[in-house]
């Protein structure tokens, strides 16, 4: 039988970590690979030299942790968006100073809102300006 684990091009006794197979900048593995891996490598370890399970333990727990970790920080960017997006409508007639494109400060009533993936922006005139870029809000 062959061993799937060495089919794939790692050899069974190297598993990656939990932290690496997460990093898809780095071309790793994602979680779902990693777990296959895991359990290919207990389906076919050396039973007179069985694998070290606090090793196993250790690597599910560092994945189960940073999918933790991923999952928080999908949630805050939602609520950061959120956020910069009540904040731009909230300024709807409103005035509000704010550097332009070249820097220089301007003045101008604010007459809509919108809310993008790149971040909230207002709308002054014939101006679209970032949340960023406002430095003061007066009634």
């Amino acid at each position: 039988m062959t061993n799937p684990v060495a089919a794939v091009g790692i050899p069974s006794t190297q598993l990656p970590t939990a932290a690496a197979v997460t990093d898809p900048s780095a071309g790793m593995l994602d979680p779902q690979a990693f777990l296959k891996l895991l359990v290919a490598q207990l389906q076919y370890q050396d039973p007179t030299s069985p694998a070290d399970m606090g090793q196993f333990m250790s690597q599910t727990a560092t994945l189960s942790q940073t999918q933790a970790i991923s999952a928080m920080q999908t949630a805050l960017t939602g609520l950061l968006t959120t956020e910069q997006a009540q904040t731009a409508t909230s300024m709807l007639g409103k005035t509000v100073s704010y550097t332009d494109a070249q820097g220089a400060f301007q003045t101008g009533l604010v007459t809509g809102a919108t809310s993008l993936t790149t971040g909230a922006q207002v709308q002054i005139g014939s101006v679209t300006v970032p949340l960023s870029s406002i430095t003061g809000v007066t009634t």
